[in-house]
């Protein structure tokens, strides 16, 4: 019955909501909403920022109307969607970068928890092309001596590129940044003895094939340093993660639409508290 429910869903779906159904289907984009809330973990979210995250999960409306994005450049300012997609990729302040990074600090504390040698931003590593960093999270002797350049990243499988192919197929917008990062660092960091990894994720949360196996192998060392089970290690590293993400993801929406609503004319639904 439920399969039945979700093909009848996806066959009636417009491919926004196609492309939102199937993002939601990649490993662990739903662990936050079983995640104890124990603050000490990272597991704690503010009611309004719970909020904005099942109304984007459920495909809700999280303003009234669209407007200028308050964040981006008063030159340039893109439309503030009510949906959220715009939000989810906007590189103003709590934005993209501030996500980014928290999803680097996540990775790296829980690496060096599982006894890597981690390293964040690393610098240098690519002599002959100075300004790029390969290595958001740096793990050393991480193969064969060599060190690990973990790249992080998240795509968002509603901007208007990845739309056409995140609408039918599962994971296509995480796969398709993977695989230009791939192009344009790992040759570059094979030729300096480095291995080269992408970590990309989709911004429901949920994680992509390039990151899976990295996520697999830290859980198998974070299992033998805390005597936890694999699929238990397993599954709090890919919370962990996951959390940092959408926690971000909510704080990028709280700073854009808290203004959204006129005072005096409160909408219920979304501000009951």
């Amino acid at each position: 019955m439920d399969s039945a429910t979700h093909a009848a869903l996806m066959d009636s779906s417009l491919p926004l909501s196609r492309a939102r159904l199937l993002s939601l289907q990649l490993p662990f984009s739903g662990t936050w909403l079983t995640a104890p809330p124990i603050p000490s973990l990272g597991f704690r979210l503010a009611p309004r920022h719970f909020r904005f995250l099942l109304q984007y999960r459920l495909g809700l409306p999280l303003a009234r109307s669209p407007r200028p994005c308050p964040l981006c450049p008063v030159a340039t300012p893109a439309t503030l969607d009510v949906y959220g997609d715009h939000a989810a990729s906007c590189q103003g302040k709590v934005g993209r970068t501030y996500r980014h990074n928290r999803i680097r600090d996540t990775i790296h504390s829980l690496a060096t928890k599982a006894g890597f040698s981690a390293e964040r931003e690393a610098l240098h590593l690519l002599p002959t092309q100075p300004t790029l960093r390969p290595a958001d999270v740096l793990l050393h002797d991480w193969a064969d001596s060599r060190s690990l350049c973990l790249d992080v990243a998240v795509a968002n499988p509603l901007t208007t590129s990845a739309l056409p192919r995140a609408s039918s197929v599962m994971g296509s917008a995480s796969l398709t940044l993977a695989r230009a990062k791939v192009l344009k660092y790992e040759a570059l960091c094979s030729a300096e003895n480095l291995l080269y990894h992408p970590f990309v994720m989709e911004t429901y949360g949920g994680f992509g094939s390039d990151a899976r196996p990295i996520l697999q192998d830290l859980a198998i060392a974070y299992s033998a340093q805390t005597e936890m089970d694999l699929p238990t290690a397993a599954n709090s590293l890919a919370t962990r993660i996951s959390f940092a993400c959408l926690k971000a993801l909510a704080k990028a929406f709280d700073a854009r639409f808290s203004s959204s609503f006129l005072p005096g004319e409160p909408f219920e639904f979304f501000f009951d508290d």
